[in-house]
């Protein structure tokens, strides 16, 4: 747990992420891009508010992504975020992520790709 209070799982962001994977496997989207939204670096509308349009979450969304050639596990998933810093602050609270707290969280291992979500 390094230290830190656990996060609740929240119902809309586990639907949001499962909606995520499944477009990624259908080779309809990719990293943190959706079909209808493209994601670009410095503008994180299209991650931020995909919770809110898909199924109503009050606040905004961030997302850890990892993808892989074979299927993915979430042990696969777990690696490839401790390796990458943003992602491994992000699930410890750590860099700017610091002073946030996560009020939910939701994830999806599906095919080859894994995410996850948090919402503050």
């Amino acid at each position: 747990t390094n230290g830190l209070p656990s996060i609740p799982v929240n119902n809309c962001l586990c639907k949001t992420a499962k909606a995520h994977t499944k477009e990624l496997n259908a080779d309809q989207a990719w990293k943190h891009s959706w079909k209808d939204c493209k994601y670009q670096v410095g503008n994180y509308q299209c991650m931020w508010n995909k919770p809110k349009q898909i199924c109503g979450y009050p606040n905004n969304g961030y997302e850890n992504w990892a993808w892989s050639t074979i299927p993915m596990t979430a042990t696969m998933a777990l690696t490839q975020w401790k390796r990458f810093p943003a992602s491994i602050e992000a699930l410890l609270g750590r860099g700017k992520w610091k002073r946030t707290q996560f009020k939910g969280m939701g994830a999806s291992v599906t095919g080859y790709h894994a995410v996850i979500w948090y919402g503050d």
